[in-house]
């Protein structure tokens, strides 16, 4: 175990129960290996790159065009 865990876990000791429950969600939760990590699809990765290829040109939302699209998610 590294310092700097026993550390955060020495912290935790001393948090209320809930934030202890809560936390050690957070962290069971983790992936401990590449085997656990969500991998895209063929369809999610496109889109991605997209958005890369979008960015390195500069491409991006005007502000009307995000206001826009916020004012959607109020309603």
């Amino acid at each position: 175990m590294s310092e700097i865990l026993k550390q955060a876990i020495e912290k935790l000791n001393a948090a209320p129960p809930a934030l202890q429950e809560e936390l050690a969600r957070v962290v069971m939760d983790y992936p401990v290996d590449d085997s656990e990590i969500y991998q895209l699809t063929p369809e999610e990765q496109a889109v991605c790159d997209q958005a890369d290829a979008d960015i390195a040109v500069g491409n991006f939302a005007t502000d009307k065009e995000m206001s826009a699209l916020f004012d959607e998610f109020k309603q």
